[in-house]
């Protein structure tokens, strides 16, 4: 469940960029972005941690490593198609970003095993107990997103300000 709702959240707000031009709502986006990408890169992790065959984790490992680090490399390279609109980098990578997402469907759907404890916690009770025992580790994505939407908010309007050239 990580998976899909990261990359929709990436997705929908890389798709969002180009509808207005605010630092508040570009900022927004970017936390939205830290928060999916932390949530997708968690599931993605636990996904083949829990998955791959112990012989052939760091392998597994490395090659996801690998096609993340490849990501930030090809990345920056997008700025090049503001050239042609400005708006075109942001839609370029929804659209890869959607691809990836539909390939998550594809994937083989496993029966979890079941529940021990409290089986009678159901609904938001569940949610309620997640949330009050588990509250530290939502504050982990939070700041990530937020270290991360305002750093790469404010470093554009500070490197426009420098007089920095991108293209």
């Amino acid at each position: 469940m990580g998976l899909l709702i990261g990359d929709a959240l990436v997705f929908a707000s890389l798709l969002a960029f180009p509808l207005w031009k605010s630092v508040t709502f570009w900022f927004t986006l970017r936390l939205l972005i830290g928060i999916g990408d932390h949530a997708l890169h968690f599931a993605t992790q636990t996904w083949i941690t829990s998955t791959t065959d112990h012989k052939s984790l760091g392998k597994g490992m490395a090659i996801y490593g690998l096609s993340f680090s490849t990501g930030f490399a090809v990345g920056p390279l997008m700025v090049k198609l503001i050239q042609v609109s400005e708006a075109l980098p942001f839609i370029v990578s929804s659209i890869m970003c959607l691809l990836a997402w539909a390939f998550v469907f594809l994937l083989q759907n496993e029966k979890p095993e079941r529940l021990t404890g409290d089986l009678h916690a159901r609904g938001w009770h569940r949610y309620k107990m997640a949330i009050a025992f588990g509250w530290i580790a939502f504050l982990v994505p939070f700041v990530y997103g937020f270290l991360e939407s305002s750093l790469n908010a404010l470093f554009l309007v500070y490197a426009l300000r420098k007089g920095f050239v991108w293209i």
